[in-house]
C-alpha cells in the first residue's frame, strides 16, 4: 500500500480521511484500528531525518510531554463519565485488543 501512497500528491490527506471514515465503517472485521493508525505510519514515512533532530530540543519535548498527558486525562474524564463519578474505574466498559 506504501507505493500507492507515494505517488499520490496528498498521501497525508488521504490517509486520514481512510483513518477517520474506518472508525465509521467497520462492521466487526476489526480494520479500524490498522486503518486509524494509517495516517501516524503515513507521516513518519513521509518525513525527513533531518525534522526528527530539529525537535530534539527539551522545550519542544516538553510541550509534547504536557499535551500527552493533557489528552490521556479528557480521555480518563470522558470514559468515566466526569470528574464527580464516586467510584471510576479506568476500564468503564473499555475493551482493549
Amino acid at each position: 500500500m506504501l507505493p500507492v501512497f507515494a505517488v499520490m500528491k496528498h498521501p497525508f490527506a488521504v490517509s486520514l480521511l481512510i483513518g477517520c471514515v474506518s472508525n465509521f465503517v467497520d462492521e466487526g472485521t476489526n480494520f479500524m484500528p490498522i486503518f486509524s493508525f494509517l495516517p501516524f505510519f503515513i507521516a513518519g514515512h513521509f518525513t525527513e531525518e533531518k525534522t526528527f533532530h530539529d525537535r530534539r530540543s527539551p522545550w519542544i519535548q516538553a510541550a509534547f510531554l504536557s499535551t500527552m498527558l493533557f489528552f490521556a486525562l479528557i480521555r480518563y474524564i470522558l470514559i468515566c463519565g466526569a470528574l464527580w463519578t464516586p467510584r471510576c474505574h479506568l476500564p468503564c466498559h473499555v475493551t482493549v485488543l
